[in-house]
């Protein structure tokens, strides 16, 4: 159980480091569609979730579906918001590095405190 757990960090960084990969290489491809998606919509708010919720069994796969695609809303405006006074602004790579980082360290959190919460006795 402990390995499933972690296990769904995995892909999650995957899809950020492997969408920097293609949009650096190929501007213009269907491709970076298809994974820029998922990687807004999804992946920020996914990890807040696991965050938030580090047991498996805290919410069922609809609850936590459902609240990464919001949070993830929440938390790539927040990201823009902040990007809007910085001196990059708002332009594909900083957002596309801005929410990458989020999502690593997001995820070594998530890491430490499932590590954590699993070390406790229930």
């Amino acid at each position: 159980m402990k390995a499933i757990l972690r296990n769904d960090l995995i892909p999650v960084n995957l899809l950020s480091i492997l969408l920097i990969l293609i949009i650096t290489f190929f501007p213009s491809n269907v491709l970076r569609i298809i994974l820029g998606l998922p990687f807004i919509f999804f992946s920020p708010g996914y990890i807040t979730v696991a965050f938030l919720f580090p047991k498996k069994n805290s919410l069922s796969i609809i609850e936590r579906i459902a609240l990464s695609i919001g949070l993830s809303m929440v938390i790539v405006t927040l990201i823009g918001f902040g990007l809007s006074y910085s001196p990059w602004g708002i332009d594909l790579y900083p957002v596309l590095v801005s929410i990458t980082i989020f999502t690593i360290v997001a995820s070594a959190l998530v890491w430490y405190r499932r590590h954590k919460v699993s070390g406790e006795k229930n």
